[in-house]
């Protein structure tokens, strides 16, 4: 009985991590603390970490247009995989 329910509960964990491409612009970063916000096309503000940054792109600045995935999380919508466009 135990095996089943932690087989339910592993089923939800990955339905909720459901990732979604956007589009966006980083509307602050605070690169010593490395985390900001992005606004995204749907006028929608994402968090985003450093750790979200995609190959090269380590460092956002505020203007910057940017592609993303949103993932949800426990606090919230995540930006993911973030990319320069």
């Amino acid at each position: 009985m135990v095996v089943a329910i932690a087989a339910v509960v592993v089923v939800a964990v990955s339905n909720a991590g459901t990732v979604t491409s956007m589009t966006g612009t980083i509307k602050w970063y605070d690169s010593l603390k490395g985390y900001g916000f992005i606004k995204g096309n749907d006028n929608k503000d994402y968090f985003v970490h450093r750790s979200s940054a995609k190959g090269q792109f380590y460092s956002m600045e505020a203007g910057q247009d940017v592609e993303f995935g949103i993932k949800d999380s426990d606090k919230g919508p995540l930006a993911v995989d973030v990319e320069l466009r």
